[in-house]
């Protein structure tokens, strides 16, 4: 027998440094890989293979706001005392309706300024957060 599932997006939870993120853009509106693979091949000169781990899980999360979402202020707020102190890093948490997929960190921090465009009609926000130490699991 066929299996069923249905997935929503309204009921992916996002939390930021303790701010529940809302106010998502169209489209994909939540991205998070790690930066670098996990292992790596080295060929030798005769065709025989060593795999390399590595010990990196370093980060990023995209997250792609409408232009007249609260968070963005949150967000600058966040950025604006990184700026000035050097405290800026945060625990982030995102989770799928099921909690089988699930991207943790204890340490994170907005990486830059997203870029700003005015125009006639509402833009989106893309704020990029860099992640130290990213824990992932991936589930239906």
């Amino acid at each position: 027998m066929a299996e069923f599932f249905t997935y929503s997006a309204e009921d992916v939870i996002v939390i930021i440094g303790g701010i529940s993120v809302s106010g998502f853009a169209d489209g994909s509106a939540v991205k998070i890989k790690r930066n670098t693979p996990t292992f790596k091949s080295k060929v030798g000169m005769k065709g025989d293979v060593t795999r390399v781990k590595s010990s990196d899980r370093t980060g990023l999360l995209t997250l792609t706001l409408k232009q007249s979402s609260n968070i963005n202020q949150a967000f600058s707020a966040l950025a604006l005392a990184d700026e000035a102190t050097g405290d800026g890093v945060f625990p982030i948490l995102v989770k799928s309706p099921n909690n089988f997929t699930i991207a943790v960190a204890e340490h994170a921090y907005i990486q830059e300024w997203p870029e700003i465009d005015f125009s006639d009609d509402e833009s989106n926000i893309e704020w990029q957060i860099a992640v130290a130490d990213l824990t992932l699991n991936v589930g239906a």
